[in-house]
């Protein structure tokens, strides 16, 4: 019964929504980018702790010890001007500021930044979609409706088509938009639990038990 129900779902959105594949891939690459550089972002706490503890991030995890390699590979990328900024800095505060520190501060809102600007770009797209998709059908439904035989719409209910063209249509543009905000769900859930597991896979197993758990027991409540 569930194959059956599953194959039937898979079947009807490739029906209805397959002519806007090309779009939906590209809104799946977007999300999981935006997952991507959100959890880079907040991956690059743990070398900011690293560098103000003044302690290695080796045996951290697989994890932290990438983010780190990734962080020394921008650091050779560090712009001229933050040297003489974290000197200033230092003065200012009256202690040595490591200028790592600083550039690696800058990096995390710029990726915060670029995960917007992809969000948005994601936002775009899937309104086009939804709006392209309510247009396209709608047209098609009126468009047979104006060639359907005289006699078989003398059949029909007062109403029908008008529900038809208007509601259902836009019911139907409904399911296309949250098909959109799965994708940026399960794309961001995905590059948030690679993050996890690369930090600690016994806790994120742990949390992940617990939270089907607590989804399991509130189902009988629902």
């Amino acid at each position: 019964m569930l194959w059956r129900r599953t194959s039937f779902a898979v079947d009807l959105f490739r029906r209805l929504f397959g002519e806007y594949k090309g779009r939906i891939v590209v809104l799946t690459a977007l999300g999981f980018l935006g997952g991507f550089l959100e959890s880079i972002g907040i991956s690059m706490l743990i070398p900011i702790f690293s560098i103000v503890v003044g302690e290695s991030m080796s045996g951290a995890g697989t994890l932290p010890q990438i983010v780190t390699n990734i962080f020394a590979y921008l650091a050779n990328l560090r712009p001229d001007f933050v040297i003489p900024l974290s000197a200033w800095a230092s003065v200012w505060l009256g202690r040595p500021i490591n200028s790592n520190l600083i550039w690696l501060l800058a990096l995390i809102p710029i990726f915060f930044i670029a995960k917007t600007a992809l969000m948005f770009i994601f936002s775009y797209i899937s309104t086009k979609i939804v709006a392209a998709f309510e247009f396209d059908t709608r047209a098609r439904l009126f468009r047979k409706a104006l060639f359907t035989a005289w006699p078989h719409l003398l059949k029909q209910k007062i109403g029908h088509l008008e529900n038809t063209l208007m509601l259902d249509v836009r019911m139907t543009a409904k399911l296309m938009q949250e098909f959109a905000s799965l994708i940026l769900d399960l794309t961001a859930f995905s590059m948030y639990a690679v993050v996890a597991v690369g930090i600690s896979w016994r806790i994120t197993s742990i949390t992940l038990a617990v939270g089907f758990v607590v989804f399991a027991v509130s189902q009988l409540f629902m």
